[in-house]
């Protein structure tokens, strides 16, 4: 029937790794593409928004590539492959691909509760 328009079938959801962490962290997806280059590596790009709960400490956060991230809100002690550092709002840091990442969220200064909002982009090899 040509006046009926056609319906396509839902894109699959995206799976992530976040769904363990769930209590822990809201992990939201924002935006999922694929980029390759002429004669080299071929990679899907996904955009987070992770939200991590007061008084977390997860010490091997699940990455599914190499990941740039902004603290955009908080204070976190990030751990990469054994070393440690201190991340505060509007900073940045790369974890490569295949390194072992563990966030700690710091308490704030005069308060008890302090909840981190990074923002990640994540580039996973094809």
């Amino acid at each position: 029937d040509r006046g009926r328009p056609e319906t396509a079938a839902p894109p699959e959801p995206v799976k992530t790794p976040y769904a363990a962490l769930v209590g822990r962290i809201e992990s939201r997806l924002r935006f999922v593409t694929s980029v390759a280059f002429p004669g080299g590596p071929a990679f899907e790009v996904r955009v987070y928004d992770w939200i991590i709960g007061p008084r977390q400490e997860i010490r091997r956060f699940p990455l599914e590539g190499f990941a740039t991230v902004e603290v955009v809100a908080g204070e976190v002690d990030i751990t990469i492959d054994g070393v440690a550092a201190q991340r505060r709002e509007g900073e940045h840091f790369v974890v490569p691909e295949g390194a072992t990442l563990g966030l700690r969220v710091r308490p704030e200064a005069g308060h008890g509760d302090n909840l981190v909002s990074l923002h990640a982009v994540v580039m996973i090899r094809k």
